[in-house]
């Protein structure tokens, strides 16, 4: 049970991601909420890592607790 909650802290925290609020250079948050009004479900937090490596992955522990990692290599690379 502690685990359970406390693994998406930790991997959070592993990849220094910091999560984007408002309104950010890449306009990601605004195209996530428009697919997930399109779609009808609760749009995802994004956050964002500054890794050199280029990758995405989600994490989510039931509806409404999805999340969103995605590194600054990969956003400035599209």
């Amino acid at each position: 049970f502690y685990i359970y909650f406390l693994s998406e802290k930790r991997v959070l925290s592993f990849f220094s991601s910091t999560e984007i609020l408002g309104q950010d250079i890449w306009d990601l948050r605004q195209s996530v909420q428009n697919i997930s009004r399109t779609l009808r479900v609760q749009p995802p937090k994004i956050y964002v890592s500054d890794s050199a490596e280029p990758f995405v992955f989600t994490m989510s522990r039931g509806w409404g607790h999805t999340k969103i990692i995605i590194t600054e290599a990969l956003l400035n690379e599209l």
